[in-house]
C-alpha cells in the first residue's frame, strides 16, 4: 500500500512541484509541494539527498490565448470571485476599505513570459486605507493589481527550466490533449 504524506509549503501557486524520495524498501513515500519556478532554491536544499531521489512536476501546457483566458476568467464567474476575496480578505483581515465594487477581474495572456496573469483593475479614481500597513493606496481608473501569474510551459522551456536547476528528464507524461504535463526528473551529480 502506498501512503503519503504531504507538507504543504507557505507559498501558494497553481504549479505545484513534488519531492519524491523513493525509497528501496519502504512503501512510504514523501511529497512536499512547492512552486514550480523556483527550482534552484529547491536544488540548494536538498544537494545531500542520494542519487536516487527524484523530482515529480506538474506543469500546465502553453495553449492558444482564447482558451487560457476562457480558463481564467470563467462565464460562472468563480475565478472573478476568487480573484476580488483578496480585497475582502484585506478587509477583514487587515483592516482596509477596499471598495471592492469599484474592482473587476481581469485575465491577461503575458505571451512574452509565458503566463497567465489575474489582474483587479480600478473601475475609477479611488483610494484604499490599509491600516494595519500604516498605508494607502490611490488608484487611477484602469489600474491594476497583479495579483497572480500562473507560468505555461512547452517541452522546451519546461527542459531548459530542468536543465538550469540541474535535473535530468527521466520520463514525462500527458493528458489526452496534452494540455498538461507530469514529468519525472533526477538532479544531475
Amino acid at each position: 500500500m502506498l501512503r503519503f504524506r504531504v507538507r504543504r509549503s507557505k507559498r501558494s501557486s497553481r504549479f505545484a512541484c513534488m519531492w519524491t524520495r523513493r525509497w528501496r524498501h519502504s512503501s512510504q513515500t514523501t511529497l512536499s509541494l512547492l512552486p514550480a519556478v523556483q527550482l534552484q532554491p529547491m536544488v540548494a536544499n536538498y544537494v545531500t539527498h542520494p542519487p536516487n531521489d527524484a523530482l515529480l512536476l506538474g506543469t500546465d501546457v502553453v495553449k492558444d490565448e482564447a482558451t487560457l483566458v476562457r480558463a481564467y476568467d470563467d462565464k460562472a464567474g468563480g475565478t472573478a470571485a476568487f480573484n476580488l476575496n483578496v480585497l475582502h480578505r484585506l478587509n477583514r483581515e487587515l483592516g482596509a476599505d477596499f471598495d471592492t465594487r469599484s474592482f473587476r477581474h481581469r485575465a491577461r495572456w503575458n505571451r512574452v513570459k509565458s503566463r497567465m496573469e489575474m489582474h483587479l483593475e480600478s473601475t475609477r479614481d479611488q483610494c484604499a486605507n490599509i491600516p494595519a500597513a500604516q498605508l494607502s493606496v490611490e488608484f487611477a481608473a484602469i489600474e491594476t493589481i497583479h495579483t497572480e501569474s500562473s507560468y505555461k510551459f512547452t517541452r522546451k522551456t519546461l527542459g531548459a527550466l530542468l536543465d538550469d536547476a540541474s535535473f535530468t528528464i527521466e520520463q514525462g507524461w500527458t493528458d489526452p490533449r496534452q494540455w498538461y504535463t507530469l514529468t519525472l526528473a533526477s538532479l544531475q551529480y
